[in-house]
């Protein structure tokens, strides 16, 4: 059983979107930044990457 989860790393295609929905389901929240990735945080940190 999984009791936890520290980083998790996505590829996706439109980072914006993806802040968008991760911000607003699941209450992360946008904590660094840069051209081709975001990292978003709430308890654990979520690390957003342009696919492409």
């Amino acid at each position: 059983m999984i009791k936890g989860l520290y980083e998790t790393h996505l590829y996706v295609e439109n980072l914006e979107k993806s802040i968008e929905f991760y911000a607003k389901v699941l209450v992360f929240t946008q904590c660094r930044f840069g051209a081709e990735k975001r990292n978003l945080t709430a308890k654990n940190e979520l690390l957003l990457i342009k696919n492409g």
